[in-house]
Order: C-alpha cells, then structure tokens, then sequence
C-alpha cells in the first residue's frame, strides 16, 4: 500500500494533490493542485462563460453548486414498424434559428446533471437520426424503451476491457442471469462494442480524440432520444503517472492541453472553436471519498494532459521519431507537474468538452501504469497490469453502488 507521496522525484514532490489510500484523507491540501489562472477568453471563442464561472460569466450569476431543474427536449419519435426507406428532404425547409446554431454556450451549472443539451437545431428536423458507427437508428429502434433507464455510462479504450466491465458490474449489482452472456448490443459494427448492464451502458471509445470523439457525438444523441435524464459519464483507463507511483488512481480535476491551459480546440469549418474542460466537481469528490471507503489503492485528484499521441506528444524518448533531449522531456514534464498535471493521456479533453456543452455530469478515472519522470515504457509484469487496470473499475463500482443505494 503506497502512502501520501512525499519522496522527491527530480526534485518535483507530488504531495499537492488530494490523495487517499489506505485511511489517508488529507483534506487539508489545495483542491486544485497547481492549477492555472484561466486566462481571458479570445474573441470567437466560447470560453467565456466556463473560464469565468466564479462571477464573471455571460449570465452575471455565482457560481451555483445546486442541481436545478430543466425543461425537459423533445425527442424524434419512434415509428415501430417502419423499414428503412430513402430520405426526401422538404425543398423548402423551415428556416433554422441562426442564433441557437451559432451559439456554442454553455448549460447554467445548476442545469447540469439533468436534461441532454444536444446543441444542433438540425436534429429535431430531421425524419430519422441513424446512429452510424453503433448500428442503431431512430425508427429501427426503440431508444426510450432500450436505453431510457440508464443512470451511468462508463466508457474505455479497449473493447475487451468495457466487456470485463460490464460482466464485473452484473456481478456487482446482483442482477439476475449470467455475466458471461452480456450481449454487445453494436455486434453489427465492429467500430465499438456496447453491453447494457440494469442502468449501466459500459462502452469501448478506440484509442484518441477523433475516436472518442465520434463515440461521444451518436453517445449524446443517443441519450437525448430515449429522454435520459440524469446521467453521469465516466471515462475508465490507464495513463502515465507525473510523479505518482505506478497503480495510483487519477481523478481528473481538470483536463489541459500542451500549454496547461484547460481547454478544447476544435476546428469548426476552418475556425478554431474552444471550449473548457472543467469536469464536475462534486462527482470527483465523491469518487475521492469512495477510494477512501475502499481502502484497496492511493487516489488522487490532480489535472490530466491530454495529448494527441502516445510518443512524441508525450515527451516519450522510445518513438520512432524524436527531437529533444532526455532533460528537455524532464523540464516539460517538471513544468506539467508545477501546473497540477497528474497524469497523461489522449481523451479526457474532449471528454471533458463535450460532457460541458451537453450538460452532462462527467469525470475521468486513470489508473497510472508507470511514473513517466523513471521512465517510457512499461515494464511491470502482465499480472500487475492486469490488477492495475481494475483499480478504476473497482472505484467506479463502487460508486454506482453507493449511489444506487447498494453499498456495503
């Protein structure tokens, strides 16, 4: 069992994070380790209202940390015995609001939680939304009756792992059947699987933004048309530690990008839209206070880098290619570590971006493989990585069960 990390690694010490193991809490340390002033927001730009949440957003309102209610969208409906049939479109559509398809707002924060906030004015119009890459569609489907009881969505890399999952979690809620027969409901796809699980849908996303990306835009639609409401997202995977021992668990505060800033840059019809990247504060504290029941692992709270590959965007020596030095990549990640990063990964910005603008509750939860300041490569053995990689399921288990009132 490791402790609070007080051993000095390159001169960095990493006992600014909020951190339980054991019966550790040390509750006395900053929230937000070594987090950046967010600056102001560049015109074009949608950040705004998410940097300057704590007073100064477009709505001139405090930041409010209670969940309110919200109208509750439409939804297409569904047709139970339409065929798949050519779409005509009305040559002369009703006009869009520009103003709603320009917006790129985000939801009041005492909004967030409840309702699915689909941010394209496009959809309601249209005759039917296939959901392309999971083999599901609005009139093949019947989304309310398959998916309208979902309570959690829990998303990974890897397909194997999301399967272990979804078979782990049956076994944790006591839910009637066998486990081993879970099916994966985009059998027909071979882009992600998907398994149903009581309220919980455990889900494979590839490995990157652009395939998380893809995930994450049929998930919230998905969502928006069987009328959840109240649903928490949360990414489970594994990641490089930034002064933190390997096995210990991040939860992310907030996801930055290279320059530590914790933002989204997506390009929007050759125009750079950014968006935050601040996930729910209240879900991490509750997953913090969850690894403190346990007592099975050390957990963190801290910032995640999310970067674009897995080699030379993340100051790896061992690429195939490779421009810097050894103490070029130690002062980066010095530099990351004096920002309040704790771990490294591909997905949590647009993650993190995307649960912001829909009004969705979400959070990351990485299991560090190795300590990125010893080194790049992964030599613990097939036996420890395979326990490793079930430190964020058990976590996020637990979780789910305790909200469900399940929990021992």
């Amino acid at each position: 069992m490791h402790n609070t990390w007080s051993e000095n690694r390159e001169g960095i010490k990493a006992s600014s994070s909020h951190v339980t193991g054991g019966s550790l809490i040390n509750s006395d340390e900053i929230k937000n380790p070594g987090a950046l002033e967010a600056e102001e927001a560049p015109l074009g730009t949608d950040t705004a209202s998410a940097m300057g949440r704590d007073g100064s957003g477009s709505n001139g309102k405090e930041k409010n940390n209670d969940y309110g209610q919200v109208g509750k969208r439409s939804s297409n409906q569904y047709h139970g015995n339409s065929k798949f049939k050519r779409i005509i479109f009305d040559k002369n559509p009703a006009p869009v609001d520009m103003s709603k398809l320009l917006s790129f707002g985000y939801v009041e924060d005492d909004a967030i939680g409840l309702s699915i906030q689909v941010k394209n004015p496009y959809l309601d119009a249209m005759e039917e939304d296939i959901l392309y890459h999971f083999s599901l569609g609005t009139k093949t489907h019947n989304l309310p009756e398959m998916f309208g009881d979902l309570k959690f969505v829990c998303v990974g890399g890897s397909a194997n792992r999301m399967k272990a999952f979804a078979q782990f979690i049956h076994q944790e809620l006591e839910l009637p059947g066998n486990p081993e027969e879970v099916s994966d409901i985009c059998e027909a796809t071979d882009r992600y699987c998907m398994y149903k699980v009581g309220p919980v849908l455990s889900m494979s996303h590839g490995m990157g933004v652009p395939s998380i990306s893809i995930m994450l835009h049929e998930l919230i639609k998905l969502l928006h048309h069987a009328q959840c409401r109240d649903v928490v997202l949360l990414r489970l995977g594994t990641s490089g530690g930034v002064g933190l021992a390997p096995g210990t668990v991040v939860v992310t505060d907030k996801a930055v990008d290279y320059s530590f800033l914790p933002q989204f840059e997506q390009v929007v019809l050759g125009k750079v839209v950014t968006r935050s990247t601040e996930l729910d504060e209240g879900v991490a504290n509750e997953l913090l206070q969850c690894s403190a029941e346990l007592q099975q692992f050390p957990t963190v709270i801290g910032n995640t880098l999310c970067t674009h590959d897995f080699y030379e965007g993340q100051g790896r020596l061992d690429g195939a290619l490779c421009s810097f030095s050894h103490e070029d990549k130690l002062e980066y990640l010095r530099k990351a570590h004096a920002a309040g990063v704790r771990n490294i990964e591909m997905e949590s910005s647009v993650f993190a971006a995307m649960c912001r603008v829909c009004g969705l509750k979400g959070a990351v939860v990485c299991v560090a493989l190795l300590d990125r300041f010893e080194g790049d490569q992964i030599t613990s053995s097939h036996d420890v990585l395979v326990e490793y990689q079930q430190r964020p399921q058990v976590l996020v288990s637990h979780f789910i069960k305790k909200r469900l009132g399940r929990a021992v």
